[in-house]
């Protein structure tokens, strides 16, 4: 600054003026920083022109390429067991881009049929409306089914995030190669550009919550997708090689449903200097920029324990100890790898409350037999060793017993706590007035009955909400929060009715929408009551979260219909796999 300032002063001042011309070397000096200047001009020019190169993720030449092709198919490799459907780990998804809208928008249909053995499953995005139809398999032709069911309207969490992939392509992050540790920890694989997305670019993005790397190749048609739990291989196709199934979708199947919401680009963020100059640094230098993602599967981090799985409401047989109890659990003894035994109780939770004398110690009996801590004679009532997972109901059991000195948790438990009805259920207070209700019990209280629900027998009326509870009951929900609240491990609580496309998913549906709960819930129970003693501090919607507040509903908090295709919060037996 100093040299003009002084240019500008002599000029300003002729009295100032030298009689003589300058000296022939300052000449030199004022030429050599106009050519240094010069010379850092252009560097730093080609600088910013190498670092745009090399970060532009070309989104939107991308997002042209996409709207311009006839058709794509998405053929997903599913890497977790407990994402399997009908024991087959892959699915075929066919996408038809359309013309955008005035906004800009990736606009598309798309459609998905999964063949459950006996029956098909067909899922259809269309004109932004999204449903799924049922058929019944009469024959050994896929396509000769009978008449299908009607069509059932989802909404857009339960359909297959297509319409995120705008706005996941425009906030991607160019990477030169992507780390895939293996499932059995020990080793891992690198793809790079250069030998894997061959004259193209690496891409990661966030999609549906989960990080996944893309491979966009130099025409900007991406090639493949890979994630944690989900591989997606994509191929363009022209429409005359469509099947027919999804050549000619029904559009008037679509016109009740809600329309998807898409998801448009979203506004650029101010980057950190840091990030930014992290990125010139590793542009310029030549470093590899570098995305990592983890193994599918978990294992154990904790040394291992007996585990004593818990179940809730509406079992009506009283049986031994079982090594699994499918009906309930699912396949979740499959994926416990801090369990060194596996047992499940079999209690009769349809005639005897929560509260009574005789379910409490069949509970402490068995806790007690498992851990190896009954023939303790120094402590004989306290519970060794080992990894207690209660469901619904089963946490009242467990906390009540606690609660009335009929067993104790030593510091060596380790307890999940799953779906806690802690002060009570609203659907309780609705399954009894549709028992007692005629006329509303007839369309609703035949499944009721098949559950053993109706009449409401003990059990059912001891979860009836604690605002129409007496005051020692109340007192009684209240001493259950205290012993949850102490010696809980980790939580898990449903905030979706519908929770994961099953087929119990609609009745669940209607029930909280008849029960009015409070707020979020699971179908069965409100998340206020799920989280009631505790709140929901060190909650969160990943699979890496402490306690895990997931869009699922109170069956799939027991683990039983596995894992969601996609969405970090739809997938409770990984969150419970991982846990530990």
């Amino acid at each position: 600054m100093s040299p003009a300032t002084t240019h500008h002063d002599v000029m300003s001042t002729p009295a100032l003026i030298p009689s003589k011309s300058p000296p022939r070397s300052n000449r030199r000096g004022v030429w050599a920083g106009l050519l240094v200047c010069g010379a850092l001009c252009m560097v730093t020019l080609g600088a910013v022109l190498v670092f745009h190169h090399k970060t532009d993720n070309r989104a939107p030449a991308v997002v042209s390429a996409l709207q311009q092709t006839s058709a794509l198919k998405l053929t997903l490799h599913l890497k977790r067991g407990s994402m399997h459907f009908n024991n087959q780990d892959t699915a075929v998804a066919y996408v038809m881009p359309r013309a955008s809208n005035s906004d800009g928008e990736f606009a598309f249909d798309a459609v998905m049929r999964l063949d459950l053995g006996a029956t098909t499953e067909t899922y259809t995005l269309v004109d932004g409306r999204a449903f799924v139809t049922r058929s019944e398999r009469t024959t050994t032709n896929d396509d000769d089914d009978a008449a299908t069911s009607t069509p059932e309207c989802l909404e857009p969490s339960q359909m297959f995030p297509f319409h995120l992939m705008q706005s996941s392509l425009t906030s991607a992050r160019v990477i030169d190669r992507v780390v895939l540790a293996n499932d059995d920890a020990s080793s891992a694989t690198t793809l790079t550009t250069a030998t894997d997305c061959v004259d193209g670019t690496l891409l990661e993005l966030s999609f549906a919550g989960e990080s996944f790397v893309l491979c966009n190749d130099k025409f900007n048609q991406p090639q493949w997708l890979k994630g944690t739990d989900v591989d997606i291989a994509i191929e363009s196709l022209s429409s005359s090689s469509l099947p027919a199934f999804a050549s000619s979708l029904d559009k008037s199947a679509s016109v009740a449903c809600t329309p998807v919401t898409p998801s448009l680009p979203p506004a650029a963020s101010p980057r950190s200097w840091t990030d930014f100059g992290t990125d010139v640094v590793q542009v310029l230098s030549g470093a590899p920029r570098e995305a990592g993602l983890a193994a599918a599967t978990c294992g154990c981090r904790m040394e291992k324990k007996p585990c004593l799985f818990v179940h809730g409401l509406a079992n009506p047989l009283e049986l031994p100890l079982s090594n699994s109890f499918v009906l309930w659990w699912g396949q979740v003894h499959r994926h416990a790898p801090c369990c060194s035994s596996i047992k499940f109780t079999h209690f009769d939770t349809i005639n005897q409350a929560w509260t009574s004398d005789k379910l409490q110690h069949d509970f402490c009996d068995a806790a007690l037999t498992v851990s190896g801590a009954s023939a303790n004679a120094t402590t004989p009532n306290t519970i060794g060793s080992l990894l207690l997972v209660s469901h619904s109901m089963g946490n009242l059991i467990v906390s009540g017993a606690v609660a009335t000195n009929k067993c104790q948790l030593s510091s060596d438990v380790t307890w999940i706590s799953s779906a806690a009805p802690l002060r009570g259920s609203k659907s309780a207070n609705l399954f009894e007035s549709i028992c007692d209700d005629d006329h509303l019990g007839g369309l609703l209280n035949k499944p009721l009955k098949l559950l053993h629900l109706c009449p409401a027998g003990a059990s059912l009326a001891s979860m009836y909400y604690y605002d129409t509870m007496s005051a020692t009951a109340q007192a009684q929900y209240d001493a259950a929060q205290a012993v949850r609240r102490r010696h809980a491990t980790k939580m898990i609580c449903g905030t979706d009715g519908w929770g994961l496309n099953t087929v119990f998913a609609p009745p669940f549906k209607l029930v909280g929408e008849l029960s009015h709960h409070d707020g979020p819930n699971d179908g069965l129970v409100s998340l206020e009551s799920c989280t009631a003693g505790v709140g929901l501090d060190n909650f969160g919607g990943t699979t890496e979260s402490f306690n895990y507040l997931a869009k699922i509903n109170h069956l799939d908090c027991a683990f039983r219909e596995g894992d969601g295709w996609w969405g970090a919060d739809r997938k409770p037996v990984k969150w419970f796999e991982c846990a530990l």
